[in-house]
């Protein structure tokens, strides 16, 4: 790789902190691949339960770098995350849980310290319910929620962090597993 094609300090300085995030062993956590098309330079991690849960949930973490101001961030890094959970009908049925959710994702930034701005994003119920020749299951109903926000510096860590305390709130629970850096969780070799 030439100089010429070498990502930005700054955007390999974000990466790095991203290791040192503190994240919940009740996930695992993989790089995968980030879309190309919003920024010169990104990033993306996934998650997903570890184990049989009656809340299965995953979710992706994406960070964005442009070297160039973005007026629309009001910055040159965006944070886009998303956590989809299976929840229970009662809460899917409830009229306020959207609110309650996005509530969550404020109450988690705020307990992991990111700061955060310009944050935006939607909150969806789903629920499916099986009819006829199918196979008779369960009613299922989903939380997903999706949001990005431009952090207020390169450590990243506390928006990894706010992201892995989101997912545990969608899976019904609260923080209370143990928490290790995000490089010793990760399920593959792949590194942040």
């Amino acid at each position: 790789m030439n100089q010429k094609n070498m990502p930005p300090a700054d955007f390999l300085s974000a990466l790095r902190s991203l290791r040192e995030a503190r994240m919940s062993s009740d996930f695992s956590y993989e790089e995968v691949p980030a879309p190309r098309n919003i920024a010169p330079f990104s990033a993306a991690l996934s998650l997903q339960t570890r184990e049989n849960s009656d809340h299965p949930t995953h979710g992706r973490f994406l960070v964005f770098y442009n070297p160039e101001w973005v007026e629309e961030w009001q910055g040159n890094f965006r944070i886009v995350m998303m956590i989809s959970a299976v929840t229970d009908d009662e809460i899917a049925a409830d009229p306020v849980i959207k609110q309650v959710a996005w509530d969550w994702l404020h109450e988690a930034l705020d307990a992991s310290g990111a700061g955060a701005s310009n944050l935006s994003g939607t909150v969806t119920i789903e629920s499916s319910q099986s009819f006829g020749a199918l196979r008779p299951q369960a009613p299922v109903s989903n939380i997903e929620m999706r949001a990005s926000w431009t952090p207020a510096s390169t450590d990243l860590a506390p928006h990894l962090e706010a992201w892995g305390i989101l997912a545990t709130f969608c899976e019904g629970d609260e923080p209370t597993s143990p928490l290790y850096p995000v490089r010793d969780l990760r399920s593959t070799h792949h590194h942040v």
